[in-house]
């Protein structure tokens, strides 16, 4: 009963928030969404449900500029076991087990923000406050969003590469036939998982770095057999704050300007990676007494948010009836951030071998869309960048 409960009282607020009249201009949207697992050993009791709602408020404010707010709310639940029961027999047996259901309220402010145009009669418009912001070019991935955090629940969502708004000022001059595009960012907005997709990820590391403490156990002589009945833990300490004032603000600068009827973009990007980053980890062995030997291990993560730069080209147009876009980025990692040896330790992963060293990234993108609406995108990708994996 107490989950029904909780699951109408979400549905209500909802409908009551999609009513509400303001004497801004309000858009919304209402969705809802069931996701069955494919896994075979999974069945219907790990179905995940929501209910979305996003709206938006919004106003002019004369000729000088607008305003935006918008409001997400999501309620999903993550098992939907004898729903039936539920609906149709609250005082039933199965209704009122403690097999709760795993449901969560979200509720989020999703922009909020003015625009400012030709303030003091300058040639530029300012947006202040929480937006959405894109530097890379084309329909997919970029490797050109360095402070544009993802924000996913869900493994798909990565791939649709959806971003996380962030606060700061964005500032566009128009000085002539080209645009400058520069955007402000005072503090990091950090990238945000959903509590599943974040556990795939920790579960994921904590067997490679497990693999590697095991390795540095052969020091003492074990087996392979005793080295894999020795516990290993792993302890993820919190990140260590950043210091604003050493590396300074986030900050995109883009200017484009057209030729022969191609955007080309010169880009230069400082500022944090919003995802947490292993830099370094410790094995901790406890040893046993009597024999000398360890007993079990801790393993620390030390995980923090690393200072990057970039330096990119882009390029869009059409070829014929084909829009096409590229970019070229050279990114240079701030140099002793991750422990010296983590790129040379064998033991781990490829993955996990993170250094600061520079290098390129390319790529290559094209879409089309077909008379009867059907519509095709490719993308080419030289170099994929290990801060977005």
């Amino acid at each position: 009963m107490k989950r029904f409960t909780r699951f109408s009282l979400a549905f209500v607020l909802i409908l009551a928030l999609s009513t509400l009249t303001w004497a801004a201009q309000t858009t919304g949207e209402v969705g809802s969404e069931l996701r069955i697992p494919a896994k075979g050993d999974d069945n219907f009791d790990n179905a995940v449900g929501s209910i979305v709602l996003n709206i938006d408020l919004q106003e002019e404010f004369g000729e000088n500029g607008s305003w935006k707010l918008g409001i997400d709310t999501r309620f999903y639940d993550n098992t939907f076991d004898n729903l039936s029961a539920y609906l149709f027999d609250l005082n039933s047996a199965t209704a009122n087990t403690t097999n709760e259901i795993d449901s969560q309220l979200d509720f989020k402010l999703d922009e909020a923000y003015a625009t400012f145009l030709s303030p003091f009669e300058l040639n530029i418009d300012a947006i202040v406050g929480r937006q959405y912001i894109t530097y890379g070019v084309g329909d997919g991935i970029s490797t050109l969003n360095l402070c544009t955090p993802n924000h996913a629940l869900f493994v798909d969502d990565l791939v649709k590469n959806k971003g996380r708004a962030v606060d700061g000022m964005r500032i566009k001059w128009y000085p002539g036939d080209y645009q400058v595009d520069l955007f402000l960012q005072a503090r990091m907005t950090p990238t945000y998982l959903g509590s599943n997709l974040e556990n795939v990820y920790r579960t994921t590391a904590n067997e490679a770095i497990t693999n590697s403490a095991q390795q540095e156990l052969k020091a003492y002589g074990l087996s392979d057999q005793m080295i894999a009945s020795i516990p290993v833990n792993v302890l993820t300490t919190d990140p260590e704050p950043i210091d604003y004032g050493q590396d300074g603000p986030g900050l995109m600068l883009k200017t484009v300007g057209n030729f022969y009827n191609f955007d080309l973009g010169l880009n230069y990007q400082r500022g944090y990676v919003p995802t947490r980053l292993i830099a370094d980890y410790a094995v901790v062995p406890e040893i046993d007494d009597g024999t000398g030997k360890p007993k079990q291990v801790t393993v620390y993560l030390n995980e923090k948010y690393l200072f990057m730069q970039k330096i990119g080209l882009t390029a869009t147009g059409t070829v014929g009836e084909a829009s096409v876009w590229s970019e070229l980025t050279y990114t240079l990692p701030k140099e002793g951030f991750f422990a010296s040896d983590l790129a040379d330790n064998s033991a781990l992963p490829e993955a996990y071998r993170f250094s600061d060293e520079k290098y390129f990234t390319g790529l290559f993108g094209a879409d089309y869309f077909f008379k009867k609406g059907t519509y095709v995108n490719a993308q080419f990708v030289y170099g994929f960048p290990w801060e977005y994996t």
